[in-house]
């Protein structure tokens, strides 16, 4: 049922610049939260005053944080790779059928 729609949704170029806007901003995020998240080490957390790791504060937002900080960029890091495969498909879907367009109307222009 989906290859059934796919190409329906393919000729829709607004798709694949939508797909690629939530991707560079998913980039985003994910370089926010891989760099401000609390670490074993000082990290740059440290380099911006936050202090050096191990102490005994537990952060702007408590003792466990970091776990629930650690789940959300492991679940954008796996919306990351679909949204990547899913581009992909998107990109190579719409070049096949560029060149079968393209090969119609050559063979359509020669008759």
């Amino acid at each position: 049922m989906l290859l059934e729609i796919a190409p329906i949704l393919l000729d829709i170029a607004p798709v694949r610049s939508a797909l690629t806007i939530v991707f560079v901003v998913l980039c985003l995020l994910i370089i926010v939260f891989v760099l401000f998240r609390h670490s074993d080490s000082s990290g740059l957390a440290a380099a911006f005053g936050g202090g050096g790791g191990g102490g005994g504060g537990d952060g702007a937002f408590g003792a466990k944080s970091h776990k629930v900080v650690d789940k959300v960029v492991a679940y954008m890091c796996g919306f990351f790779v679909v949204l990547a495969l899913l581009i992909a498909f998107v990109s190579s879907e719409q070049t096949s059928l560029g060149e079968e367009q393209s090969t119609d109307t050559q063979e359509n222009s020669g008759e």
